[in-house]
């Protein structure tokens, strides 16, 4: 019985080569379209997703009203991280960041002839503590303590000693914007994933950061980044108004007002119009998204039509073929 189905599909598909070509070639590239279309839009969604495992990670945003409108910024002042955690209660964690975002200084780490260029940032001591980056070597509490030590992710650290296992503890010779001498290696971080905005190999201490920019201790200057997590429970839009003027209680002078915002949003909803949230690259999500629809739609209608068409002429001939024989 299975041999006599297969030879009937096989005469039929030997009758109907062009039907069965289109049929094919529509609902094959439709498919196609529509599985790279998921792929992409699936990346899409899970950029910085992974930092949702550890609880909530919101990052303060400053809006300041100028000539030219209001402007959205990530850079705040350099004390608002300690206190943020000293002055609300809200505060579980905080940490601040310099460069901020998605910048990063360039250096060169040295040990002995091997010289090798790296990505670093200033961070303070409770970053492994909020951002869930593993840490192979080393302790959340204090591996970023020390302001003569830095942490170094497990790629740099194989290409540096070609072993993972033995790099802490090791002087490095570094070299890098407005920091150079020798450090030694405190801990090992697995390198952030591939679908991360913010990329780097080595962490140094940020008390270090306040030793090189004396400047940003002054309320009147932005530059880090500031992150938190706030208790559970917390109210979002009771604390965003709870520390909307904390800037202008510690500056006068200043017109910026402080509100917060999920971290993981930050690459899908990036754009601000008039201090207003107006999308982002969610935009470009939803219209691909939109088009697999439809590719899905008209390869379905597609198919439909060629197989109606399709059986209509095998009706017709079979309704010819009685009327000749009862003639």
């Amino acid at each position: 019985m299975f041999k006599h189905n297969l030879l009937i599909i096989f005469r039929n598909l030997k009758r109907n080569k062009s039907s069965l070509f289109i049929n094919l070639t529509g609902l094959s590239t439709a498919i196609a379209c529509v599985m790279l279309i998921y792929l992409w839009v699936n990346d899409e969604l899970n950029v910085d997703k992974f930092l949702l495992k550890d609880g909530q990670i919101y990052q303060v945003m400053e809006k300041n009203t100028t000539d030219h409108g209001i402007e959205m910024s990530e850079n705040t002042q350099g004390l608002l991280a300690k206190t943020l955690k000293d002055e609300f209660p809200e505060v579980d964690k905080s940490v601040g960041v310099f460069p901020p975002a998605t910048y990063t200084f360039n250096g060169v780490i040295t040990i002995n002839e091997n010289k090798l260029k790296a990505n670093w940032k200033f961070a303070g001591k409770e970053f492994f503590n909020i951002f869930p980056y593993e840490l192979i070597y080393g302790t959340k509490e204090n591996v970023l303590n020390d302001k003569n030590a830095v942490v170094i992710s497990d790629k740099l650290a194989e290409n540096l000693f070609k072993t993972v296992q033995n790099a802490v503890g090791q002087t490095v010779e570094w070299d890098g914007e407005s920091v150079k001498g020798q450090f030694y290696i405190a801990g090992i971080f697995k390198s952030p994933p591939e679908n991360t905005t913010v990329q780097f190999d080595v962490l140094l201490n940020y008390d270090l950061f306040w030793e090189k920019f004396p400047n940003f201790l002054k309320w009147y200057n932005s530059g880090p980044s500031t992150y938190v997590i706030l208790k559970k429970h917390t109210n979002i839009a009771d604390f965003n108004n709870k520390i909307a003027g904390l800037v202008k209680s510690k500056n006068t002078e200043s017109t910026q007002i402080l509100f917060t915002r999920p971290f993981a949003d930050r690459y899908l909803y990036a754009n601000y119009e008039n201090g207003v949230q107006s999308g982002g690259r969610i935009e470009y999500v939803k219209l691909f998204s939109l088009i697999a629809f439809f590719i899905v739609i008209i390869a379905c209608i597609n198919f439909m039509n060629l197989s109606t068409a399709k059986a209509s002429q095998l009706i017709e001939k079979r309704s010819f073929r009685n009327i000749w024989v009862k003639h």
